[in-house]
Order: structure tokens, then sequence, then C-alpha cells
């Protein structure tokens, strides 16, 4: 009797292990993937599958059987193991060219719900040089405002001035939106202005990520600490906390719509929200966009301004 018992006790974990293998075979690939995107350890999957940890996995042709061969090997870095460093670096090269034109519309949201659009276009070149033309309504039209290193200047139609912004004017709302003038024209790449760090993995939108602290390596930045959930397959932030030197929420930024444009992940659709100011935000949607178009130099002079 006891000999039977310890027979059937075999055939069973047999046949337990044979499931059990079975079961990875049958779907390598999803198994695979499963185990690469946005995961923090690689798991263990059999004493005769590689440990897929520490070293860059990537599913070439055909996916292996995850048995006793290991898995195939890239120079490509998984997701689960890129650094926060890294991560904002992947963000700079969507967000940043060396030349961007774009026609966009600025929607003023108040509290009680009323929209009030503007349509403006731009010219920026590297991160020191932007120029802007407010096209619409009418009042607003000919409005324009001009950008090199940490200089504005503004100059409205009406009253055929030219205002150099400076000092805490730069803080005030550009037309009544919830964006500031620094907000307007920062063009900063992350990367260089920011020590990174992952706070956490993260779901937003229905979108895996990481939500990365972002801590000014610098004096005198707009946003000294910064919050950013970044998608962790499209390498876009969809939602952006800004912070003062106090540690006040001071701005959000929330990513709405995202598109595929010239090989890049673009925003071309955002909400902007002052935390300070009543209002339910200001949306920002980009109509179009052209990465590196040929901007000649002449447009970034104070001349341009009344032209």
């Amino acid at each position: 009797m006891k000999h039977n018992i310890s027979l059937r006790r075999k055939q069973g974990e047999l046949n337990m292990r044979k499931q059990s293998k079975m079961s990875f075979r049958r779907y390598p690939l999803l198994l695979a993937l499963a185990l690469m995107i946005c995961s923090s350890e690689a798991s263990a999957l059999t004493g005769e599958a590689s440990a897929l940890t520490g070293e860059a996995t990537a599913l070439t042709g055909k996916a292996s059987a995850l048995t006793g061969e290991a898995s195939v090997i890239s120079a490509e870095v998984p997701v689960s193991e890129l650094t926060a460093s890294e991560i904002i670096r992947k963000i700079d090269d969507n967000m940043f060219s060396d030349s961007q034109w774009m026609k966009s519309r600025m929607i003023v949201i108040n509290r009680r719900g009323r929209k009030r659009e503007m349509v403006l276009e731009s010219w920026i070149v590297g991160d020191d040089k932007a120029f802007s033309e407010y096209l619409a309504p009418k009042r607003d039209r000919g409005t324009k405002m001009l950008k090199t290193k940490k200089n504005i200047w503004t100059y409205t139609p009406q009253t055929d001035r030219i205002i150099h912004i400076a000092g805490h004017l730069l803080k005030q709302s550009v037309m009544g939106s919830d964006l500031s003038y620094e907000d307007s024209m920062e063009e900063i790449k992350l990367s260089e202005s920011y020590n990174a760090s992952i706070i956490r993995k993260d779901k937003f939108q229905e979108r895996d990520g990481w939500m990365i602290e972002l801590t000014a390596r610098t004096e005198g930045l707009a946003y000294p600490l910064r919050r950013v959930f970044v998608d962790c397959e499209r390498f876009v932030p969809l939602r952006e906390e800004r912070y003062g030197k106090s540690g006040r929420l001071l701005k959000t930024m929330t990513v709405r719509k995202v598109e595929r444009i010239e090989g890049r992940w673009f925003p071309v659709n955002c909400l902007y929200k002052d935390e300070l100011k009543d209002g339910q935000g200001t949306e920002f949607i980009v109509d179009e966009i052209r990465f590196n178009p040929e901007i000649s130099d002449s447009l970034f002079t104070r001349e341009s301004l009344r032209r």
C-alpha cells in the first residue's frame, strides 16, 4: 500500500512539472514581454530558464522557448533597467530638436467655464531663442514675444511699445492664461537642468510608467522641484507637478493627447493649471509642428517685433 501511494505521489509531481513547462512554452513571447516592460525585477523562471536579470534581453526573430537555452542578449537596454537620468534624456530627445516651427491655440477657461481662445505662431531655435506672434483674436493680433537667452521682450501694436520683461514680471500671466512668461518661453532640457530620481513605478491614464522627481542643479530655475509621470513606452511626460522653493505646489500640467510626429512621440494637447488662482486651466493645443526647419537668426531681434 505505502509503495503504491509513493508511486502515485511521484507520478503526480512529474505531471505537475510537465504542466508547468508546457504553460511556459505555450506563450513565450507574452511572458517575455511581461517580464521586460516596466518591471523592477525579472522573475526566475525555472532552473533551466535564464534569470533575465542584470543583462539586457531582446526579443529577436522568434521568442526563445525559455527552456534550457538562455534568451538572446542585445545591446538594447530593457525599459526596466533604465536609470532616471536615461529616462529624462529620452524625454528630451522627443521634446527637443535643433529648431521648431509651430502653430498652436491657447484656450483660457475661467472658473465659470467660459473660454477665450488665442491662435499663435512660434519659431524656436535651440534652447535660448524663441519668437511668437498672436494671430487671433482680432484684439490680440500682432502681439509678439521674443526670447533671447534670459531676456524676454513683448510688443503690442495698440501701444507700439516694446517692453522688457524681467524680475518679478516674469511671474505674471501671459494674456490672462495659467502660463507665466517663464512658462511660455521655457525651453530647457531636463537632463541638463535637473538631477533625476525614480520615486516609484506607477500608472496614469491607463499607461504604465514612472514617477520621477527632478531637483534643480543650479539656482535661478522657475521651479526648483518637479514631479513628472513618464510614459514608459513613449517617453513623454503625461503629468507634471511644479513646486516653488518653499515646496508649495504652483502649477500642474496634464497631457490629454499624444501623437507620433516625424518619428517621435509629442504631446499635442496639454492642460496647464495655476494652483494659486481661480479658473479651470489653460488648454494648449498644437495644430501643426515641424522639427528642424531652417529659421533665420534675423527673426530673433528686437527689430522683428515691429515688422
